[in-house]
């Protein structure tokens, strides 16, 4: 998925921590995005999955014109962290953009009915009330800032290549920290 541009639309974003067991904890982030005006602007859903060794991580998109003509928008982002999760040493991010991310998607991952499948990994970074998703090796250049509790970040290709939750309680730290170890 590629970064096409940004958008100004008001967003209400909000994440669940939570434990599915020993050293198994599920993360769900929505991304609440107004209805539009008028239903037909809406053309349904994508959904993009980076999957390894376990359950997959999910990003799930929302096409809607009223947004933008030829990409969607984020919707909602689910994963599990375990004690098989890669653990990474820090972040550096060159360019920050404050907006909603709209994301492109090529013909191959458009042709497997609104489905794709990546074959892949991520890895964590707990920094500062913060935990930043980096997906396989790549190195995150840009930053898309939905608002103070959630980016989207790119690579240099403007390529998908991760988020970060921002301003996590202590409990959901914890949480985090216990499944890695």
């Amino acid at each position: 998925m590629k970064l096409i541009s940004t958008s100004s639309t008001d967003v209400y974003v909000s994440h669940e921590i939570e434990s599915m067991g020993e050293k198994f904890v599920l993360v769900t982030i929505t991304v609440d995005i107004p209805a539009p005006k008028k239903s037909y602007f809406y053309r349904g859903g994508f959904q993009w999955r980076l999957y390894g060794e376990s359950v997959p991580l999910i990003v799930m998109l929302n096409f809607r014109d009223d947004i933008s003509p030829s990409g969607g928008v984020l919707n909602e982002i689910s994963f599990f962290i375990s004690e098989t999760t890669q653990q990474t040493d820090g972040v550096n991010i060159h360019e920050v953009i404050k907006g909603l991310p709209v994301l492109s998607m090529d013909n191959q991952e458009i042709h497997e009915q609104f489905v794709h499948e990546e074959k892949g990994t991520f890895r964590l970074h707990l920094a500062d009330k913060s935990m930043y998703c980096l997906f396989d090796n790549t190195e995150s250049a840009i930053e898309v800032e939905i608002n103070e509790d959630l980016s989207c970040l790119f690579d240099r290709e403007k390529v998908f290549s991760g988020f970060v939750i921002r301003n996590l309680a202590d409990e959901e730290i914890n949480l985090i920290q216990e499944a890695v170890s």
